[in-house]
């Protein structure tokens, strides 16, 4: 069990203090069953815990930036993003399971665990109109929730005297989902280029790609442009924004082979 304070300046007085805990607990079940250890060990384990984090610097009111003087006078810029004084701490929940076993003397194992994730009152600097003097606002702007498995496999088929073969298999998947954001917000783009956008939809993952498509006609098919001007003969780009993907992987792994001759070692990653 722990239990942790923090006092943090660049909050407000009213919620600059936040506490947050954990526990985490295991059992060793091979042994309560009374299983050999050269045939196998098994250990359950569980876990919860939060953990907070505050704002940054200056996040609270606003700060001058000083630059180099230009003819001899000095130059002074506000800062482009309009300050919160009502800023909350922001808090993630997780939870955790996981299981380990190891078989032969731990020459083949596993490590599995499966694990969900809440964070709220994110804090984030949001994108607001430039005509109020300001291009974005500090605030606690959403609810982001993780969950997924990670697992990881591992084994030795050959171990002699001068040599070893060891084999380690590890895979991942999460999904993730923004669950809600600040009042009546939509969306919060994170990242624009171009006719792209990186954005933040509730019900979607966090890091959507939003951009223009393709037009296409009612059996699908992609318009080509046919009007005699520049981009004659190139496809019809349609005229609304449209969800072009996620930038979070559907899952992600690995192997490693690694031999060992005499002193010497040798390894592969995939």
């Amino acid at each position: 069990l722990t239990g942790r304070n923090d006092w943090s300046s660049t909050l407000p007085k009213d919620n600059w203090s936040y506490f947050y805990p954990s526990a985490t607990t295991s059992v060793i079940f091979s042994e309560l069953a009374g299983i050999s250890q050269s045939t196998m060990w098994g250990k359950a384990r569980a876990s919860w815990a939060q953990v907070g984090r505050s704002a940054s610097p200056y996040s609270l009111q606003g700060s001058y930036n000083s630059a180099d003087a230009f003819g001899g006078i000095g130059n002074l810029s506000y800062d482009n993003t309009l300050s919160n004084a009502n800023l909350k701490p922001e808090q993630t929940t997780s939870s955790e399971l996981g299981l380990d076993l190891k078989f032969f003397d731990n020459r083949y194992g596993l490590d599995l665990t499966l694990y969900n994730q809440r964070t709220e009152n994110q804090v984030m600097e949001v994108a607001i109109s430039a005509a109020s003097g300001f291009t974005a606002q500090s605030m606690n702007a959403g609810i982001i929730n993780n969950k997924g498995i990670e697992l990881m496999l591992y084994g030795t088929p050959v171990r002699k005297d001068n040599f070893s073969w060891d084999v380690n298999l590890n895979y991942a998947s999460n999904t993730n989902e923004v669950e809600e954001l600040y009042g009546d917000l939509e969306s919060i783009r994170l990242w624009s280029a171009w006719s792209l956008e990186l954005q933040a939809r509730p019900g979607e993952a966090y890091g959507t790609l939003y951009g223009y498509g393709y037009k296409r006609a009612p059996d699908g098919q992609r318009i080509v442009k046919n009007d005699g001007g520049y981009w004659q003969g190139t496809y019809a780009k349609d005229d609304t924004l449209s969800n072009l993907g996620s930038i979070q992987p559907k899952w992600i792994g690995g192997m490693t082979n690694t031999f060992r001759i005499g002193p010497l070692s040798i390894s592969s990653l995939i």
